[in-house]
């Protein structure tokens, strides 16, 4: 029985082994009672230290894959259908907005008692993303995260570098695919770019019969460089001015429509409010209004917040029956505009 050791990735050799042994137990190869190789002759084999060897077996041991006996080593303990069906889960997430809490929701119900998932929040802080994995790497069966980090490619590859250390089959994206990461890993994600023109899509005949889409991104939109490349390939395409601000201003006139990209939306639609009650406008029949992502308050919002928006609520269920189904796969998750009464 030999264990195959890349030296050219920056797995750790130990991480490596412990993969190896446990994917040849849930795959059947490996049978309750089969004794492994000697650590050894497992080192030897290999080329790794004792020690390292020891290090990914007591791990299998701890999670109840092997067991060992005085005198005659390591054996598997369990088949792979008498190894606890309950998984561990653990979601690296971003912060806990209203979005979040919709998707985590979400993926918590869809997984019923199948799983027990623990939550940390790593803020967009690249250096937290990787204490977190140093510290949880072996502990998880997978490993959910929102990849919610500045968009600049220095980032963006050091984010895949570090999310590139976690086997593939055990780990999915969500809301976030990043574009520097290769494999068969699993994703639910939007498309910033593409998906907003989707969204706009399906109202572009009102759209194009008004004077100019006003699009107001403000500075603390993470993604608003991408939505507002997508506001302008939609414009163009259908001849629609288009005039960026990152602010209402405060002489709105009858017939404009405005399309807000931000995040928890609150402050900026109080501010909205106010503007259009100074200029004795009413929105949805002076002014239009459209708002980026949708949450349940939405619907009584200023009568009723058109919006367009993934579906977080259904971006957490097919997470969920992607690890139940065992079946790492990339889904771009649906994205629409939902009519209410300001636009």
């Amino acid at each position: 029985m030999r264990f195959h050791i890349n030296p050219d990735t920056d797995v750790p050799k130990y991480k490596q082994l412990l993969s190896e042994i446990e994917t040849r137990i849930l795959d059947g190869t490996l049978k309750k009672g089969t004794h492994l190789p000697s650590m050894t002759d497992i080192a030897t084999d290999t080329g790794m230290s004792k020690e390292t060897v020891k290090r990914a077996l007591v791990t299998l041991r701890n999670k109840g894959y092997i067991a060992s006996c005085p005198g005659k080593g390591y054996y598997v303990s369990r088949d792979a259908d008498e190894i606890p069906k309950k998984l561990n889960i653990l979601m690296i997430l971003g912060r806990m907005d209203i979005f979040k809490q919709l998707l985590v929701g979400s993926f918590t119900n869809a997984l019923v008692d199948e799983a027990e998932v623990k939550i940390i929040l790593h803020n967009a802080d690249v250096d937290q993303l990787e204490h977190y994995l140093d510290q949880y790497l072996d502990t998880y069966d997978y490993y959910v995260v929102s990849p919610h980090f500045s968009i600049d490619d220095q980032t963006q590859m050091r984010v895949a570098k570090l999310l590139g250390r976690v086997p593939n089959r055990k780990l999915l994206l969500l809301d976030h695919c990043n574009r520097f990461m290769s494999g068969q890993f699993g994703a639910v994600y939007q498309d910033f770019f593409t998906d907003v023109e989707r969204g706009l899509e399906e109202a572009v005949d009102e759209l194009r019969n008004i004077g100019c889409l006003n699009a107001v991104v403000l500075p603390t939109s993470r993604y608003g460089k991408w939505v507002l490349e997508g506001v302008g390939s939609f414009c163009a395409r259908n001849h629609i001015p288009l005039r960026v601000m990152d602010s209402f201003p405060r002489n709105v006139k009858s017939g404009e429509v405005f399309l807000l990209q931000t995040g928890q939306l609150s402050n900026e639609l109080a501010e909205f409010d106010e503007i259009l009650k100074e200029n004795n406008l009413t929105v949805g029949v002076d002014v239009g209004l459209i708002a980026y992502n949708d949450v349940p308050l939405n619907s009584v919002v200023l009568g009723g917040l058109t919006t367009i928006s993934t579906d977080f609520v259904k971006m957490g269920k097919l997470a969920a029956e992607m690890i139940l189904s065992r079946k790492m796969t990339k889904i771009h998750n649906e994205f629409r505009m939902i009519r209410r009464n300001t636009f």
